[in-house]
């Protein structure tokens, strides 16, 4: 390296530390905003802070990474006008939703999410077997047209069961259900078409 590329280098470093430097004074942090209170004192609100009510609340029940994203899958059906209109079925707004979740308590929540996450995984390795066919592209767009298909019905499947107000209903409606079916065989299905590619 030369003397040019090292002072240009330093003068980087340098100006970056300053300006790291002029954030630290005038409050500003990395991990969450400075807001006053009446006190006139400065505080640090944490990135917590951000979290939507409903990721608070399935952190205090210590809901696993794969639990929370399928609470959100259920939420993300319920909360979709599109799915169930035409039936009827109740659309949550996210407060509702939350208090849904709340009323269904730790337990019957980990219970109810843990069945239909056997859905879910099957619904993840059937998207895995399509994304990884690379030459069949008509079979392909077949299958990610039936998967769309099947993902339809079960947030449908879902929306009906959380159209009843009733927790220990939606429960024992959960409990009586397997919706994995539709994916095992776009799974089984897309298999077939990748052990032709070989």
């Amino acid at each position: 390296m030369d003397i040019d590329n090292k002072l240009i280098i330093m003068i980087i470093i340098v100006a970056m530390l300053f300006l790291n430097s002029c954030r630290f004074f005038r409050g500003e942090t990395l991990d969450g905003d400075v807001k006053s209170d009446h006190s006139g004192v400065d505080v640090v609100e944490s990135p917590k802070a951000s979290k939507t009510p409903i990721e608070i609340l399935l952190n205090d029940f210590n809901f696993t990474n794969e639990y929370k994203e399928a609470v959100l899958y259920i939420k993300n059906s319920v909360i979709d006008s599109d799915i169930g209109h035409i039936r009827g079925y109740k659309t949550y707004t996210e407060p509702e939703f939350y208090d849904l979740l709340v009323r269904l308590g730790k337990d019957k929540l980990k219970n109810s999410v843990r069945i239909i996450l056997l859905t879910l995984r099957e619904r993840l390795n059937a998207f895995d077997a399509i994304d990884t066919i690379k030459k069949d592209r008509v079979k392909k767009a077949e299958l990610t047209q039936d998967f769309d298909n099947i993902d339809n019905v079960y947030r449908t499947f879902l929306k009906s069961v959380f159209n009843i107000a009733n927790v220990d209903v939606i429960f024992n409606n959960i409990k009586n259900h397997t919706g994995s079916q539709g994916f095992a065989k776009i799974k089984d299905d897309a298999w077939l078409v990748l052990r032709n590619e070989i």
